[in-house]
């Protein structure tokens, strides 16, 4: 489904919606393996999409734990650092009964082992720009 984004990313201009079944996943199997660390982001971009005019609110786990919920109109995006505990890392979308979840972009990068705390995972809280000029700094 496509959504009229005037200036954002052309990853946001479409998402996949799970209509069906109750958790949904993305299985990630990164090549570094387990007990790395990782950035996981995921974006959302509702854009009523459906014509229901109504935010879908649903539930986003790593593995078998919550990691948010979901319930913004427009756009929202989901970080975090997480140490995988397999080899095989599960992005899931859960459906909590109140519309249809979906997912824009799921993003995994790996990390070197300065971002490892522990077992488990950090997630953003806030993130701040101090000073840039405008442009766009990756």
């Amino acid at each position: 489904m496509n959504v009229s984004l005037a200036a954002g990313p052309r990853f946001l201009e479409t998402l996949r919606s799970f209509p069906d079944g109750i958790r949904n996943c993305y299985s990630l199997k990164p090549e570094q393996g387990e007990n790395k660390p990782y950035l996981i982001r995921a974006s959302f971009c509702y854009g009523n999409y459906d014509g229901k005019n109504q935010t879908p609110t649903f539930d986003l786990y790593i593995d078998v734990n919550k990691w948010s919920t979901m319930n913004s109109y427009g756009y929202e995006k989901r970080e975090i650092v997480y140490v995988a505990q397999r080899d095989v890392v599960q992005v899931c979308v859960v459906n909590i009964g109140k519309g249809v979840p979906f997912i824009s972009a799921l993003e995994l990068r790996v990390l070197n082992d300065a971002y490892r705390e522990g077992s488990g995972f950090q997630e953003l809280w806030w993130r701040q720009n101090l000073g840039s000029s405008g442009s766009s700094i990756r």
